[in-house]
């Protein structure tokens, strides 16, 4: 018999969502950036308090947002230029569609 090595589910499910976004937005655009951690995004997710099926809208837009910040900053090409990038905040009575981008972490 098999056994599993089992991690927390909630994080494990928080990982395959990553992993089904990065391969949705490459899918749609091979340039797309999705070069994130999920770790970074786990524990932001996790401090910002974001209910888990909220999930999904929160790391789109978090992907959406490091991809914006990679095109801007290749499109300025300034190595001084700050690598955070936004994220969005959801707070577990706000609607998906009212997700707002105010905390940032280092890429």
């Amino acid at each position: 018999m098999v056994k599993l090595n089992w991690k927390n589910p909630e994080e494990e499910y928080f990982r395959l969502t990553c992993l089904a976004i990065k391969i949705k937005l490459s899918n749609e655009d091979p340039e797309f950036d999705t070069d994130i951690s999920a770790d970074q995004l786990y524990l932001l997710c996790k401090k910002g308090t974001v209910p888990f099926h909220n999930w999904y809208e929160w790391i789109t837009a978090a992907f959406e947002a490091h991809d914006q910040a990679s095109a801007r900053h290749l499109l300025t090409d300034d190595e001084e230029e700050s690598e955070d990038i936004s994220v969005p905040e959801i707070s577990s009575t706000e609607a998906p569609a009212n997700i707002q981008t105010s905390t940032t972490f280092a890429t």
